[in-house]
């Protein structure tokens, strides 16, 4: 039952199973502040996968939407609150994070927005103007941390947190690719999309090669620029990949995944040092 209850969406009746009793026991064994962080991070991606499957499927009326909107800002300012409390111990990776976030509500704000102006969706301006709100915040944030690691780190080891985060996006890239190939020739029909995905992943790449660490003629501070835009590449890729899967509720199982990938990645690079 509770398997099932993880691809449940608002108004069904293990709904309130997932976000009562599950998730909550998912994050009560996240031990640390960045799989905390992490762990809020990926529900607020869940709520927002959630009310892309109900716009999609025209189901954004009866109360629906004001839930939506409820729970999404709810949990985006608690993810932002363990981004900030992960900033106390790590700078650089609240960053990542809050990046990821921010480049997350972005892109669904006009996702949003693109399909109510064609008319594709069921969903309100309010809801988009919410989005689009939550962006801004975490965005604010995000200057912030910024500053904050500018001003508190060397650059020896400014170079050494921007090499762990760059090697663990670069992880994540190298799986996108990957699974691109094997998609290749079995959907002829989705060739153009799927070329569209593969220009991201090459620009992301490029953006966090070595030559882009800093050196004598590239900052720290251009670097971590550099980074922030392969992370909202990344982020792109990922909802891409989301929004051509219409009505197929595994986007809800891709985001366990994901968030499972990330810890596991970030326990990886922490056991090298």
């Amino acid at each position: 039952v509770s398997y099932a209850a993880e691809f449940s969406l608002p108004g069904e009746t293990l709904y309130g199973l997932k976000i009562n009793i599950t998730e909550p026991l998912r994050g009560a064994v996240k031990n640390n502040n960045e799989d905390q962080a992490r762990w809020e991070s990926a529900l607020v991606e869940r709520r927002l996968a959630e009310a892309q499957l109900l716009a999609d499927a025209g189901e954004l009326h009866n109360g629906k939407e004001d839930e939506i909107i409820k729970r999404i800002n709810i949990q985006t300012a608690k993810a932002r609150a363990s981004v900030h409390m992960l900033s106390t111990i790590d700078t650089l990776q609240a960053t990542v994070l809050n990046s990821r976030l921010e480049a997350s509500l972005s892109l669904h704000q006009q996702y949003i927005s693109d399909n109510i102006t064609e008319g594709k969706i069921s969903a309100s301006d309010r809801f988009e103007q919410s989005l689009e709100l939550q962006a801004s915040s975490t965005r604010a944030l995000g200057t912030e941390l910024e500053a904050d690691w500018e001003d508190q780190i060397d650059d020896q080891k400014a170079t050494k947190e921007l090499e762990q985060s760059t090697k663990m996006l670069q992880r994540r890239l190298d799986d996108n690719s990957q699974r691109l190939n094997q998609l290749n020739g079995r959907e002829p029909g989705k060739k153009a999309q799927q070329d569209k995905v593969q220009q991201k992943i090459n620009e992301a790449q490029k953006l966090i090669s070595p030559k882009n660490m800093p050196n004598s003629t590239s900052t720290r501070a251009q670097s971590l620029s550099d980074l922030r835009q392969a992370l909202k590449l990344e982020r792109e890729i990922y909802i891409l990949n989301q929004t051509k899967k219409k009505n197929d509720r595994s986007i809800l199982k891709s985001i366990h995944t994901d968030d499972d990938y990330n810890t596991e990645s970030s326990g990886e690079e922490k056991s090298q040092d």
